[in-house]
């Protein structure tokens, strides 16, 4: 039986388990259903799980103007151990003393992590070096030379204490990892500790509450009924294009509004055609079209 095509564009909020990839979880939908597009926004470790965002069709360019949304994640940590892939599924490489790390201590020592801070990312994350993730070249036994970046924390509360297990929510920029922060939160305490398990609550404003497992969607309508409209994650306000300025629009031919500068996402018809740049004279350039 030949699959339908699946025509229609969308954000599908997956909710991915442990044991796969997020590539895997593109891939299982893209041999579900005849999607001529599809991607998906910020890789999740097998580890991991939690909300992972499919982009479906058209869908796939908007990823430039949702990636900088920040992420929460839910994270348990468990004190006196480190492990060469810095969460549990690893060989411990060292064991550490936690007897003297109270509550207080740990809520004094977290806030040196508040705001931008440099980190190293786990060699066992899906960071890619030279096109490929780090985690698949360690595993191979290769060496593997991750550099450092510059991310931010935003917030970091305790939401549960039983030692040596703490639970951590974690609000960061995108390219943050939490394998990492919890390695260097633990140092920092003079232990060491790794990621017991990890969940993403919530990406490009998606909530956990609304994703949905991958073995719920088996059909063209399974799909379709779960689709965020692309305008939904978008951050930027809709401007509604008169007829002549749509037709400007799909010509290419240059056009002004006036409305402030800014960016906007543009509309005709209650259809989202793209995304543009408003400049301070009124022109607009077209940054993306859907």
């Amino acid at each position: 039986m030949t699959k339908e095509l699946i025509e229609f564009s969308g954000v599908l909020p997956i909710y991915k388990k442990t044991g796969i990839s997020s590539l895997d979880v593109s891939r299982e939908l893209k041999k579900k259903f005849k999607v001529d597009k599809i991607g998906h926004l910020g890789t999740l470790d097998p580890l991991a799980e939690g909300v992972l965002p499919i982009l479906i069709n058209k869908a796939t360019r908007v990823a430039q103007f949702v990636d900088n949304y920040s992420k929460r994640y839910s994270a348990v940590m468990k004190f006196g151990i480190e492990t060469d892939s810095e969460d549990i599924t690893g060989e411990i490489i060292s064991e550490h003393d936690w007897n003297h790390i109270t509550r207080e201590l740990f809520a004094e020592k977290i806030v040196d992590f508040i705001g931008d801070i440099e980190q190293t990312p786990s060699k066992f994350s899906a960071i890619k070096i030279n096109g490929k993730e780090a985690y698949k070249i360690a595993r191979a036994g290769e060496d593997v030379d991750v550099p450092s970046r510059i991310v931010k924390i935003e917030k970091i509360t305790i939401s549960n204490w039983s030692m040596p297990f703490v639970s951590i929510d974690v609000l960061c920029s995108k390219g943050t990892y939490i394998r990492s922060l919890v390695r260097d939160i633990a140092r920092k305490l003079d232990s060491g500790a790794t990621i017991h398990s990890l969940i993403r609550t919530e990406s490009a404003s998606i909530q956990l509450k609304d994703s949905v497992l991958i073995t719920d969607i088996n059909t063209k309508n399974d799909l379709q009924k779960h689709l965020i409209p692309i305008s939904k994650i978008i951050p930027y306000k809709i401007y509604s294009c008169k007829q002549i300025e749509y037709e400007y629009l799909l010509h290419g031919r240059q056009f002004k509004v006036t409305i402030p500068q800014g960016t906007y996402q543009i509309e005709y018809s209650s259809t989202i055609l793209g995304v543009i740049s408003v400049k301070n004279d009124g022109v607009v350039e077209v940054l993306s079209r859907f």
